[in-house]
């Protein structure tokens, strides 16, 4: 028949001969004593504590090497990207794994396709080559403040759009050649841009960061964030 532990209310089977309360000697001392059983949380061995020493941590393991292998099982965890098992504190198993999940639409800063598009097209040869020009026009020297790029002064330059801010040249381009898929034709998209004139047309300035950032529209969008 079936009864019920009177010291850990464990259901177990006994004779109805030799009824009993207890479902082990282990039970049955402790019911005698001012000692209480826990539970180790990975083999399921009781475990013989001080009743004023139940409520300390270290108690959950009956052994440290239980200890190491509960955390090694509570540790593992399945990427999201490739399905793999793993043991670490990250969300994927690689950083191959990780760059795979912030692409596209997946990245915190993903804005329908246009900011990809503009970061191509700024570290573009052709870009490179217009900043370039404005720098060796102004002599490597910021318009506003009159800092020179030279040894010992570590200036950073820029170059600033005058009359239309880049974003805005972009949004004019993308809507010129909106039958173009801005993250799906990136490719095409670009080889148009290399031959639009006003991206290359655009009158600009050499201005050092500080003073780039003085501008209205250095930053606007990151500025109407903070506002």
């Amino acid at each position: 028949m079936k009864t019920f532990c009177q010291f850990c209310n464990k259901e177990f089977n006994i004779r109805p001969s030799r009824l009993g309360k207890f479902c082990s000697k282990v039970c049955y001392d402790m019911s005698q004593s001012k000692k209480e059983i826990v539970i180790c949380k990975n083999c399921n061995k009781k475990i013989p504590i001080k009743s004023s020493r139940k409520k300390l941590k270290q108690f959950k393991f009956c052994s440290r090497q239980c200890q190491r292998e509960w955390i090694y099982k509570a540790s593992v965890k399945v990427c999201s990207v490739c399905k793999k098992k793993f043991h670490s504190k990250w969300q994927y198993c690689s950083k191959e794994c990780r760059i795979i999940a912030k692409r596209g639409k997946n990245n915190p800063m993903w804005n329908g396709g246009i900011t990809p598009i503009g970061k191509l097209l700024r570290d573009s040869s052709k870009y490179r080559e217009w900043v370039e020009a404005i720098f060796q026009r102004d002599n490597w020297t910021c318009q506003d403040c009159g800092r020179k790029r030279k040894a010992g002064d570590r200036v950073i330059l820029e170059a600033h759009h005058c009359d239309k801010t880049f974003a805005e040249l972009l949004a004019e381009f993308l809507q010129e050649y909106n039958q173009f898929s801005p993250f799906e034709d990136q490719d095409t998209l670009l080889r148009l841009a290399t031959k639009w004139l006003p991206f290359w047309d655009a009158e600009g300035e050499t201005l050092c960061k500080r003073c780039h950032y003085k501008t209205n529209s250095y930053g606007i969008t990151i500025k109407n964030r903070k506002g």
